[in-house]
C-alpha cells in the first residue's frame, strides 16, 4: 500500500546512509485535493494517484507526466483513486472509486499509464482495494482489501478470497513478495502474515507489538545475501525488521514517535530503503526526515512548507531523482515536490572521537566503478570532500556540510567518467590532504 507521509533514508542492515540532496523544489501541481500513491514507470512517466476536493465539482483520478511533473495530463477523473502498482511488461495496476456510480475498481494501464483501460473487477459495496501485487506476466493478482487478501489467476477479471489464516475482520493495508515470488506478505490490521503457497493460506509472524496496525511492508535484495530482507512499519511509529531469511522473528528499530503512522516505499540501490511517516491527525508534525547511525530522525524539509503533510513519495528508474506528495485537502492541496540526490553517499562508520582530521587510502584501488573513501572528524565541523581529474579539473563535490564527530565513509560511483588517475581531497578547519586513485575499466 503506498499511502506514505514522512520519509526516512535507512539502510536494510539498519546502518542509514547520509546521500548528498539537493532541496525540495515544487513542480507543477496535477488537480486533485491530494496525492495518495505515485509511482515511477519504466520509461519515466511519473504517475499519481489522486482524490478529489469538494466532488464534483473537484474531482480526483489518476494523471501522468512525460518530464518529471512539469506539465500533467489527466488521463482519469474520477472520484478518487486510491493506490498504484507495477506490473510487467510496462503495465500499471490502480484502484479508483468512480462514486457514485459504481464500486471502487481495479483498473490497468498497458502503455506505462498513458491511458487506462475500463475497470477489470468491482470490488463490490462497503469494501476497498489498499493494495495490489501483479505476477506471471500479469495474469496472477493479489488485491489487499477490508475482507483480507483476493486473489485473481485470469489477470484481474476474477477474485476469490484468499485470506485462510487470518481473522475476518482484518484489513490488508499493504502486500509485497521476495524477489522469486515464493513468499508473500501482508501487512494487515491483525498482525503481520506470510503465505509460502500463493495466498491460499496464512501464518502470521511474530514480533510485531499486539494490537498494533502493520501499515507497510517491503522486501529487499542484496547481492551479498541469497535471502531477501523484510522490513515493515506501523502505526505506533515502529520499524520492524527480519534479516535472517526465515521470516520467524522481527527486529524493533524504534526510531519513530509513537503517534506516527510509518510506511515504506522502495529506495535507491539495492540496500536502500525510504521510510515514510504519517503525521496522525492534530499533531502538527510532517516533513521529511532521515536518521543517520540509528539515530532520531532530522527534519529535512528545506523547500517544504509548513507544515509538510507529505503523503508519497518516488524514486526515478536511475534513483537520482526523488518525488513527494502531499494531501493538503484543498482545491489545489495536490502539490508535488522534486529532490536530486547525487550518485554518492556517505556512511556514518563509528561514534569514536578521533584523535584529529584523517584521510585513508581509497578501496579498492585501481577500482571500477564504485569506490570508499573514509575520513575522520574530531569535532563538529563544516567538512569538504571533491573529486578532480589528472588536470585538476573538479569533476565531483561529494560532501560539503557540516558533520559530527565521527568516523566517515564516501562511496563514490564513477559509473560516468572515463579510466584514469583521479585525487581526492578532504578540507576542514585548516586541514587539507589530497590521495590519488585509479580507475580502470
Amino acid at each position: 500500500m503506498k499511502t506514505f507521509l514522512l520519509l526516512l533514508v535507512l539502510l536494510s542492515s539498519l546502518l542509514l546512509n547520509n546521500t548528498s540532496f539537493s532541496q525540495w523544489v515544487q513542480v507543477a501541481s496535477p488537480e486533485g485535493g491530494g496525492i495518495t500513491d505515485m509511482l515511477v514507470t519504466q520509461n519515466g512517466n511519473l504517475i499519481v494517484t489522486c482524490a478529489s476536493f469538494n466532488f464534483p465539482t473537484g474531482k480526483g483520478g489518476i494523471r501522468y507526466s512525460t518530464n518529471s511533473g512539469a506539465t500533467w495530463i489527466n488521463n482519469m477523473q474520477i472520484y478518487t483513486a486510491r493506490t498504484l502498482a507495477h506490473g510487467q511488461n510496462g503495465w500499471v495496476w490502480a484502484s479508483a472509486w468512480n462514486y457514485p456510480t459504481t464500486a471502487e475498481g481495479l483498473y490497468v494501464s498497458t502503455n506505462q499509464g498513458a491511458t487506462w483501460d475500463n475497470y477489470r473487477y468491482l470490488i463490490g459495496a462497503s469494501n476497498n482495494i489498499f493494495a495490489i501485487e501483479a505476477m506471471d506476466n500479469n495474469q496472477t493478482i493479489y488485491i489487499g482489501t477490508r475482507n483480507g487478501v483476493m486473489k485473481s489467476t485470469n489477470g484481474g477479471y476474477n477474485f476469490f478470497l484468499a485470506n485462510t489464516g487470518m481473522p475476518g475482520n482484518t484489513w490488508v493495508r499493504d502486500l509485497a513478495v521476495t524477489e522469486g515470488g515464493t513468499v508473500l506478505f501482508a501487512a494487515t490490521t491483525t498482525g503481520l502474515y506470510k503465505s509460502y503457497n500463493g495466498a491460499l493460506s496464512w501464518t502470521i509472524i511474530p514480533g510485531v507489538a499486539s494490537g498494533d496496525t502493520v501499515k507497510s511492508v517491503r522486501t529487499i535484495r542484496r547481492n551479498t545475501e541469497a535471502n531477501d530482507d523484510l522490513v515493515v512499519t506501523t502505526s505506533n511509529g515502529k520499524a520492524y525488521k527480519d534479516d535472517t531469511g526465515f521470516y520467524s522473528v522481527v527486529v524493533i528499530a524504534a526510531l519513530f514517535d509513537a503517534n506516527m503512522d510509518v510506511g515504506i516505499a522502495s529506495g535507491p540501490a539495492e540496500n536502500f530503503l525510504l521510510y515514510c511517516l504519517y503525521p496522525k491527525v492534530g499533531t502538527g508534525e510532517g516533513g521529511v526526515a532521515k536518521s543517520t547511525g540509528g539515530g532520531n530522525p532530522i527534519l529535512i524539509n528545506d523547500g517544504f512548507p509548513n507544515p509538510a503533510p507529505v503523503t508519497a513519495i518516488a524514486t526515478s528508474g536511475n534513483n537520482s531523482d526523488f518525488f513527494a506528495g502531499t494531501f493538503f485537502n484543498q482545491s489545489d492541496g495536490a502539490k508535488i515536490y522534486k529532490r536530486t540526490s547525487s550518485s554518492v553517499g556517505v556512511n556514518y562508520v563509528s561514534s569514536e572521537l578521533p584523535d584529529g582530521f584523517a584521510l585513508s587510502q581509497n578501496y579498492p584501488n585501481p577500482f571500477n566503478p564504485i569506490t570508499k573513501i573514509k575520513f575522520s572528524v574530531p569535532k563538529n565541523s563544516m567538512v569538504n570532500l571533491v573529486i578532480y581529474d589528472a588536470l585538476g579539473k573538479e569533476v565531483q563535490t561529494i560532501l560539503n556540510k557540516q558533520l559530527s564527530a565521527g568516523v566517515y565513509e564516501a562511496n563514490w560511483d564513477a559509473g560516468k567518467f572515463n579510466s584514469g588517475v583521479y585525487f581526492y581531497t578532504l578540507t576542514s578547519e585548516g586541514f587539507t590532504e589530497t590521495k590519488k586513485m585509479l580507475l580502470v575499466k
